[in-house]
């Protein structure tokens, strides 16, 4: 179901490509949850077929509710993290949220400055 989404999407056949979308998000959370990273994959593939089709309020609830499952899981990938920052922002942008589309760009910023490295208390406890 994924990768006939997305070959859709590369076509430019965003209609198409959406009812597939939604059942892909559908089946994803009736089998994994609600908050994992595979339904967030599906969320913003959904997300960006409504980007495409100029349905920008869907579009950003769908990105909303994969960035609450990014920003869960951005220690283990956060280039995910980024990517999804990245689109929302976009979309935020077209919908002339400046302001919301700053602060997702000021944490991919924040994502991108080295982290320390993590201290360990002496006696290795």
């Amino acid at each position: 179901l994924e990768h006939l989404t997305e070959a859709y999407v590369n076509q430019g056949k965003y209609e198409m490509a959406m009812p597939l979308a939604e059942q892909l998000v559908e089946a994803r959370e009736a089998a994994l949850g609600t908050s994992d990273p595979k339904v967030a994959d599906a969320l913003e593939l959904l997300a960006n077929c409504f980007e495409k089709i100029c349905k920008p309020n869907k579009s950003e609830t769908n990105y909303k509710k994969a960035l609450v499952i990014r920003e869960k899981f951005a220690k283990e990938d956060p280039a995910a993290l980024k990517g999804c920052l990245k689109a929302y922002s976009s979309v935020l942008k077209g919908m002339g949220q400046s302001a919301q589309a700053a602060k997702m760009e000021a944490r991919i910023v924040e994502l991108n400055k080295p982290q320390p490295p993590a201290v360990t208390p002496k006696g290795g406890k």
